[in-house]
């Protein structure tokens, strides 16, 4: 039940890429706005924290995530872009009684009658704009956005962990990206405020001594009450809001069949999440290595993850153990390719 539809122009004149139809768009570091693709944690270490302006048309099956209207980036100068965009469609969504919106569905699913009764049962009004400046390797960009419901948000507050979702019926959202890169350093960031106060920061590091290695350091600190509807960057709690951290990594080329990858990552919740009524935390560590030669690949990964959770009584947080292998053999020919795979978890709480 489901169809996508645009027509797009790239390099034409000052126009670098206009979109008519339906699109992604991706400013900074995503605190503002990203319906892109999203980087985890791994990729967001390979590519040393560096912050992307992208529009591209809206192709995949996907049935959220994506605006439907128009965007142009247009070319000022040499060292100056400017994209403007606009955006109306409709999303699924369940409603309280009184005809508010309890929550907004983004699983694109109409399988059931049920899922069939929450199909576009709201509609957003949304557009924005970014402005960047490049130049030696220094970037500024600044980024809005605003989007309007036909429907009030209004979820169920009584849960601890949704007290602070977003309510209402328009929301904005103001971003100031910057970074700098040259050989050996690699610095991005982004500060965004939303329209009830509230902000969020994304700050990344990242030092390459030698070609073979790199260092990345990666902060963020997203508010509780961070209302960014359209944001998406790297997290542990899987939203923008009520969370800070601290990513540190590491990727070394050992040599030309050889490749390390590794990071620790803490993440401190300051207010209830869901399973989790007070405060909490999560440590998440990660090492792979992949060994390529000719058309065979090796790759071995081991991740250990330690979450805080209520007890079934719901009196205390209790400590979640989690531990992942994957071990994975793959050989590429000229005109097949054989992939085999083995994967291992072992998960363990504390009931009390």
């Amino acid at each position: 039940d489901y169809y996508s539809f645009y027509a797009a122009v790239r390099k034409l004149g000052c126009i670098k890429t206009a979109v008519l139809g339906r699109y992604k768009v991706r400013f900074g570091q995503g605190l503002v706005i990203n319906n892109d693709f999203s980087f985890g944690k791994t990729m967001f270490l390979l590519s040393q924290g560096r912050s992307f302006t992208n529009i591209r048309p809206h192709s995949s099956r996907a049935q959220a995530d994506f605006l439907q209207g128009g965007a142009v980036m247009l070319t000022l100068t040499r060292n100056i872009l400017l994209t403007a965009f606009t955006s109306y469609r409709k999303n699924d969504a369940t409603l309280n009684d009184d005809g508010t919106v309890r929550t907004l569905l983004k699983s694109g699913y109409h399988r059931t009658p049920a899922e069939m009764e929450r199909k576009n049962n709201i509609s957003e009004t949304a557009f924005g704009g970014n402005l960047q400046w490049n130049n030696n390797g220094f970037r500024v960009g600044l980024t809005a956005l605003y989007s309007q419901f036909n429907r009030p948000l209004k979820p169920d507050v009584a849960q601890k962990y949704r007290a602070d979702n977003p309510q209402g019926y328009g929301f904005l959202n103001i971003g100031a990206s910057y970074g700098y890169i040259n050989s050996r350093w690699n610095i991005n960031g982004e500060t965004a405020i939303s329209g009830n106060g509230s902000f969020a920061t994304l700050n990344t590091v990242s030092f390459q001594p030698s070609r073979q290695v790199s260092f990345t350091a990666i902060q963020r600190y997203y508010g509780a009450k961070y209302w960014a509807l359209h944001a998406n960057s790297l997290s542990e709690g899987g939203q923008m809001r009520n969370e800070m951290g601290m990513l540190i990594g590491a990727n070394w080329t050992v040599n030309r069949f050889l490749t390390l990858t590794a990071y620790t990552d803490y993440a401190y919740f300051h207010k209830p999440r869901y399973q989790a009524s007070i405060a909490s935390s999560a440590w998440d560590n990660y090492i792979s290595g992949v060994y390529t030669y000719k058309n065979l690949s090796f790759l071995v990964r081991y991740r250990f993850k330690l979450r805080q959770k209520d007890n079934k009584d719901h009196t205390k947080l209790v400590n979640e153990y989690t531990q992942r292998a994957r071990f994975a053999f793959i050989y590429s020919g000229l005109n097949w390719d054989c992939k085999t795979q083995a994967d291992l978890s072992y998960s363990r709480n504390k009931a009390n």
